[in-house]
Formats: C-alpha cells, sequence, structure tokens
C-alpha cells in the first residue's frame, strides 16, 4: 500500500513533505494492535488472545485503539515517505503534526545546504607591501644578545638590570593576586610591572631583604566601579641578585649563535627571516580577505537543522575546555549565570557565520577541483615524521600507523587541503588562479 505525497521546499532549505496513508493500511494497522492488546488485556468471557476484534475495538475505543495503531505505524511511514522523495537528509527529519482521520502525516526534512558562490573569480585585491625595518632587526640583535646573556653572583644591592631570584606576593583588601616563589625576574623598568614604580622598590635590595610596598591603580576616567580603585599590596623576598652581562655584537656572538663567521652575515640572515615571517603573515591575511570578500558575494542557504548541528559542536568544545580545567559543565555554567539553553542562544550568531563559513569552504574546494591523492598524505606525513627527529624503536611506526588510521587521514587532508586553498585564494586575489579542468572558458 503505497503513500500519496505532496512535496515543497521551503525558504528554510527544508522539504516540506504531506503524506496520506491509505485507509485500509491504518485499518490493517488497528487490527494488528488489538490482536498485541488481546494478550494483555483481561475481556470478560474470552481467554487471553482470543478476543474478536470488534470486541476488542469497543473495548479500548475506536479513537484509542486508531491512535495507536497509527504511532505503530508512524515509524515506517516516516522511513518510505523519505525513500519515495528520494532524498538524503541533511539531518534527522520530524513528524511536525498530523491529522487523524483520514491520517496525514506533515514531515519536514533538512536538506543539503546550497551554496551559489556568484562570479568568485572575478574578486580582486591589491597585494599588501612586505617591508622590514632597521628597528626590527636592531631589536631583533639585541634579542639575541639577550639569549646569550651571561649571569654572574653579585654580592651587593640590586641594580636596574639585574636578575634576581626572588618570592613574590600580591594581595588586594585582603585576596592574594599573585604568589610565587623562587621568581626570576630581570629588573627592567620597560618590561617588568611597565608603568608602576615595582622597579624603583626593588632597586636597593639586597640578598635576603624583604620588602612591602603599595602601588596604586588609578581610577580611569570611564570607570565607574570604586573597586577598580585602590592599592596592590606587594611583597618582594630577594634570595639571590644576579649581574647580567650582555656580550658585544660582533663576529664572535655571530659564530656562537650560528654557522656565520661574521655579524654581517648573521644580520642578514636575521632580516631574511623577519621577512620570511612577515611575508607569511601578509600571505594567511591576504587569504583571509580574499576569502571574505568571497563570502560576501555568496548565497548560502541551509536548513536551520545545520545551525543545531553547529551548535552541539560548539557545546561539547566548551565541555571539554571546561573538564580539561577541572571543572563540572553544570558547575561552572552555575558560576556564570548561564544554562545550556542560555549559552546556545548567544552562540547562536557564531554558531550561523561558521556554517555560512564553512559551506563556502566546502563549495570553494570543490569548485577549485582541489584535492588530496595519496603520494600528497604520504609526504605530509613524512614531514610531520620527520621533525620529531631521533625517536624509541618502534615510536616513528606506531605514529605513522595513527596518522594512517581514517581519523588521522581526515586530520592531514583537511591540512593540506587548507593549504591549497589559502594558495589558490591569493591566486584568486591576484587574478593569477589557473585555468580550470572542464570548466567554461576552457570550452
Amino acid at each position: 500500500m503505497g503513500l500519496q505525497i505532496e512535496q515543497q521546499e521551503n525558504e528554510n532549505r527544508e522539504l516540506e513533505l504531506t503524506v496520506r496513508v491509505d485507509e485500509p493500511r491504518v485499518a490493517e494497522a488497528m487490527r494488528e494492535t488489538a490482536k498485541k492488546l488481546t494478550k494483555t488485556l483481561r475481556i470478560r468471557g474470552f481467554r487471553p488472545g482470543k478476543a474478536p476484534y470488534h470486541v476488542v475495538q469497543r473495548w479500548v475505543g475506536k479513537d484509542t485503539l486508531r491512535a495507536e495503531a497509527v504511532e505503530s505505524i508512524a515509524p515506517d511511514v516516516f522511513r518510505e515517505a523519505i525513500e519515495q522523495v528520494d532524498v538524503v537528509p541533511y539531518a534527522p527529519g520530524s513528524i511536525d503534526d498530523m491529522e487523524m482521520d483520514p491520517l496525514v502525516f506533515r514531515i519536514t526534512v533538512p536538506l543539503e545546504p546550497t551554496v551559489d558562490l556568484g562570479d568568485y573569480r572575478q574578486v580582486s585585491i591589491d597585494l599588501p607591501e612586505i617591508s622590514v625595518t632597521d628597528e626590527q632587526v636592531n631589536q631583533a640583535m639585541k634579542a639575541i644578545q639577550e639569549r646569550h646573556a651571561l649571569l654572574e653572583p653579585a654580592d651587593r644591592p640590586v641594580q636596574e638590570g639585574d636578575v634576581i631570584i626572588a618570592d613574590l606576593k600580591a594581595e588586594k583588601d585582603g585576596e592574594v593576586l599573585l604568589e610565587r616563589e623562587g621568581a626570576e625576574l630581570l629588573v627592567d623598568a620597560e618590561t617588568l610591572y611597565q608603568g608602576t614604580p615595582f622597579v624603583e622598590n626593588v632597586v636597593g635590595m639586597s640578598a635576603g631583604d624583604e620588602r612591602t610596598f603599595d602601588i596604586t591603580s588609578a581610577k580611569g576616567e570611564d570607570d565607574e566601579d570604586d573597586d577598580q580603585d585602590g592599592a596592590v599590596t606587594h611583597t618582594v623576598a630577594v634570595q639571590e641578585v644576579k649581574s647580567r652581562y650582555l656580550p658585544p655584537l660582533n663576529d664572535d656572538l655571530a659564530k656562537e649563535e650560528g654557522d656565520y663567521e661574521t655579524l654581517l652575515e648573521l644580520r642578514i640572515d636575521v632580516r631574511k627571516q623577519l621577512t620570511e615571517a612577515a611575508q607569511k603573515q601578509a600571505d594567511a591575511r591576504y587569504a583571509d580577505q580574499v576569502f571574505e570578500k568571497i563570502q560576501e558575494g555568496a548565497t548560502v542557504a541551509y536548513p536551520p537543522a545545520a545551525v543545531e548541528l553547529e551548535l552541539d559542536t560548539m557545546v561539547e568544545d566548551l565541555k571539554q575546555s571546561v573538564q580539561r580545567q577541572g571543572w563540572d559543565m553544570e558547575e561552572y555554567l552555575r558560576v556564570q549565570g548561564q544554562t545550556i539553553e542560555t549559552t546556545r542562544e548567544q552562540s547562536k550568531t557564531s554558531a550561523e557565520q561558521r556554517v555560512k563559513g564553512h559551506q563556502v569552504t566546502l563549495a570553494l574546494v570543490r569548485a577549485e577541483q582541489l584535492g588530496v591523492d595519496d603520494a600528497e598524505l604520504e609526504q605530509r606525513v613524512d614531514e610531520r615524521l620527520g621533525q620529531l627527529g631521533e625517536q624509541e624503536d618502534g615510536v616513528i611506526d606506531q605514529l605513522r600507523e595513527r596518522y594512517m588510521s581514517e581519523r588521522g587521514r581526515m586530520v592531514i587532508i583537511n591540512d593540506v587541503l587548507s593549504g591549497k586553498l589559502s594558495e589558490r585564494l591569493r591566486a584568486i586575489g591576484r587574478g593569477e588562479a589557473p585555468d580550470l579542468e572542464g570548466s567554461e572558458e576552457e570550452e
């Protein structure tokens, strides 16, 4: 017995089905339900399972019997309706309403999101200019000096530029804000509690000294909370004082830093590394800008279920993050004054953005015919394993097996595809994207 189905796609990328069930099928289901009921009902004058259908119907009531029969066949009707319209649901569908007589189900089926990228290959963005200043190079050279600094015990009071080993404690209104033992600190006013008199209070102390002092944080003009005002009490107990010697920037330092013969070689390489790092950051930003421009011009249609699935993922990620910090999820939400429901509601906009971004990404990968073959997969695995250096026997084999598992392969594939897509986005933005095989341009 077939189903009569009317279907219509709504504006939310959902298929709405009106499914009418033939009355003979309902009648048969009612008889099957009555047979099952006779085995458990105690009907006077009949042994269990022997009461005729019309007696059972009168005993339980026709409407009740029909309702139980409909409930029993609903899952099969739902499955058959999905098969008959020949769609693959993006997420589980639902029976939203029904009419009992005649029997009509109203079913909603979430459909796969669709993406129209538009004329995305016409997106063009000016390339950023990359430059590394002499000041940046000088700062990097200074960092190399500091990395090779020599520390020597100093039997004298603390001077600015020294390194001290000290116990620290900071309190405000009786509450301990910070407490550390044996902290190693560079006594430098530009880096240590910058903008406060912390360093000037420490200068002049000797090993074995303990000093307590207040640092007042001034209330800003826009601050309305009086608690932002007030003093923080610092207690510093100096254990050791060490003088700090920075080696001169010369050829000897260059040789100590690496495979360099002269300071000039080191400086040239430092500038090169800074330029490469700046280029890498600029490339990433440029690819993001091109993607954002493409996404602005794309039309993405997706069912509400896609957002709900994304919210499920976001809540689960939050739960795992909270648990890693030693919290129970319910306790964490209570402290935050939140519930799962309010958390989902507040995250809805972010979830919608993530769904759209994910769908545009998938559409671009397909449109640009990007993929990963076995050779590329194995090459990336070899690169990752090579970065580990020397390992104990069997460790590399175990890691390779993990990388080549189904889950591991997906992680590697996504990594490779992400790199390919970023490279292609930059090419699109520059107007240098290659022609696609079987594209309209070639035809």
